[in-house]
């Protein structure tokens, strides 16, 4: 028997509150993961340019040791956007390409945050914090930020550009929905 075929007319709107509050989420989750992806480059730009002049207060509290817990928001889109086809009642499908595409765009930024960003970036927090021998006024003198650190800011500078240009282009398939 062969397989049926989808009708090329546009599938209805999903509509109810569940829906809309899901919706919601995924897209604020989108916006915050793709935040953090930026400042994490953004950050990581500073630090780079600070060059001698040492590291900036700000730059330096971002990159305080700990868990970028804003940047896991990263693992909530493509979750958000599974149950949101299970609620379209079939409007929305996994055979849908801009669905396949979208979701394979951010799968593959979610691996690459996990695999070069964010481990880069805590190198640079263990960098900063065994060079935090600096003034009270937050400044990190240059001299003791080490080259490896400096390495590792790199990485996840580029990390952070190639990564913002993989979600944007998921966001924007999402969004067109080709």
């Amino acid at each position: 028997m062969p397989a049926p075929v989808r009708s090329l007319a546009p599938a209805a709107v999903p509509t109810g509150a569940g829906f809309d509050v899901v919706l919601l989420l995924h897209v604020a989750a989108a916006v915050v993961a793709l935040g953090s992806v930026v400042v994490s480059g953004v950050q990581s730009g500073r630090l780079l340019a600070a060059g001698d002049g040492g590291v900036p207060s700000g730059v330096a509290a971002y990159f305080a040791p700990g868990v970028n817990w804003v940047g896991r928001t990263l693992h909530t889109v493509p979750l958000l956007g599974l149950a949101l086809v299970g609620l379209s009642h079939g409007a929305y499908s996994f055979e849908d390409g801009w669905i396949e595409w979208g979701l394979g765009l951010w799968v593959v930024a979610a691996v690459g945050a996990e695999a070069v960003l964010w481990p880069a970036e805590r190198r640079v927090q263990a960098g900063l914090a065994a060079s935090a021998h600096g003034p009270r006024s937050g400044q990190v003198p240059a001299a003791g930020v080490r080259s490896e650190t400096v390495r590792s800011c790199r990485t996840a500078a580029a990390a952070a550009g190639v990564l913002t240009a993989v979600l944007v282009a998921a966001i924007v398939v999402m969004v067109a929905q080709p």
